[in-house]
């Protein structure tokens, strides 16, 4: 059995690996299967919407353990961000964050927040 490559660049409606068995090639399509627990923790998060938060610059993405209560990040999450910006966090060096500040990490973890980044505004994600 050979197995190729076929679909590097995300294009749509091409499969992403194709298969040579036997003189036959098949087309295969690879689809993410999860755990009910990330399918639940995707929903919530759905469900949460965006949040327009005018003090901030840029609009950030903030991802949750799975495992852990939600409801302490959320309230604390809007002044993370803050002290971010205000440490000159920008979308290159958002993701480091934790390379800079101990303490700041220590509260990321206790409230179960795995990783944060940020992208510029746009008219349909303001920052927030």
């Amino acid at each position: 059995m050979k197995v190729n490559l076929n679909d590097m660049d995300g294009r749509q409606g091409a499969h992403d690996l194709q298969l040579t068995y036997a003189g036959r090639a098949i087309a295969v399509e690879v689809k993410l299967v999860v755990d009910p627990q990330h399918r639940a923790a995707n929903s919530k998060s759905g469900q949460l919407g965006y949040t327009r938060q005018p003090d901030l610059t840029y609009s950030w993405t903030v991802h949750l353990a799975q495992e852990q209560s939600w409801k302490p990040a959320l309230v604390r999450i809007p002044s993370l961000l803050t002290e971010l910006e205000g440490r000159e966090a920008t979308p290159r060096t958002a993701h480091h964050f934790w390379q800079h500040d101990a303490d700041l990490f220590s509260e990321f973890d206790r409230l179960g927040i795995d990783s944060v980044f940020c992208t510029l505004p746009t008219d349909k994600h303001p920052p927030g």
